[in-house]
């Protein structure tokens, strides 16, 4: 798509913005892999994130598009990791929202999360389980939030 903002398509897959960094086509690229992937609590965690598993939980899928766009190595962090991973505040094209319960991340202004609420989701993505990209007009606000973002992103 035109210009450096990620858009979900129909399908419920994400388009990267055609100007956009590579690190965020590839992590992008990383998160529609995970379009058929279940929920599992723990699910990826002690397995290398350059492998496709069949379930990731929030703080796996978040460590695998972080991998994928070069920001992480191949051990997946856990949400509890993710509130002081990178450099501090919101960054241009990649934020992480953590705390010790969750964490989700927007990639180029489109949320990719495991929570399926529809009150935070009004994509075709609606009510589907898994990691999945997110469309909503805010931060989810059930929570307080440890803001961060991979260097230069």
């Amino acid at each position: 798509t035109a210009g450096t903002q990620t858009k979900i398509l129909p399908s419920g897959l994400a388009a990267a913005g055609e100007d956009a960094p590579q690190a965020v086509k590839q992590m992008v690229a990383a998160g529609n892999r995970l379009f058929a992937a279940s929920y599992l609590y723990g699910g990826a965690h002690g397995t290398s994130l350059d492998t496709l598993q069949r379930a990731y939980d929030c703080s796996s899928a978040v460590s695998y598009l972080l991998h994928w766009g070069g920001a992480l190595g191949t051990s997946a962090l856990d949400s509890t990791g993710l509130e002081s991973y990178g450099s501090p505040g919101p960054g241009r094209y990649v934020s992480i929202y953590a705390n010790s319960a969750h964490t989700f991340l927007y990639v180029a202004g489109l949320r990719f999360d495991t929570v399926e609420a529809p009150a935070y989701d009004s994509g075709p993505n609606s009510g589907k389980p898994g990691p999945r990209w997110r469309v909503s007009g805010s931060v989810p606000s059930w929570a307080t939030w440890s803001v961060r973002h991979p260097p230069g992103l």
